[in-house]
């Protein structure tokens, strides 16, 4: 049985649906909120830069990945101590029927922000006359 936040969300988190127990780093992390224009996710994505993530679409499905590889060992030098680690996530997501693929990112200050228009359809008590052409 899915917990009760599945019930009342559009967006599916495919990632917690098939690893409800797993542990999640905060890299990859993600609030998802909207508005009446769209649909704002945003990520976690601490240490890395917009060239290590990947975003696409496919079956309706939004992916989102990440990865920071290590750094390049210095052979000159004795390391006494490495405490560097790569860093990778991947969080994938089921789209909601009222979305457009005209999907917008932008990164800044450790945050990715995907912003997901809404179709417009017009406002069910609004009356609006459709022209012949």
């Amino acid at each position: 049985m899915l917990p009760t936040s599945y019930n009342t969300s559009k967006f599916w988190n495919l990632d917690d649906i098939f690893d409800v127990f797993s542990y999640k780093s905060s890299t990859g992390s993600v609030n998802v909120s909207e508005d009446k224009e769209k649909y704002s996710l945003e990520f976690n994505i601490a240490g890395m830069n917009k060239d290590n993530i990947n975003i696409s679409i496919e079956d309706g499905v939004l992916k989102v990945k990440g990865n920071v590889e290590d750094k390049e060992e210095d052979n000159s030098t004795n390391c006494h101590r490495s405490e560097f680690t790569s860093k990778s996530f991947e969080r994938t997501f089921q789209l909601p029927e009222d979305v457009t693929d005209e999907i917008n990112a932008s990164a800044k200050k450790g945050i990715l922000v995907v912003e997901i228009p809404k179709r417009k359809y017009p406002e069910k008590d609004k009356f609006k006359q459709i022209e012949i052409k």
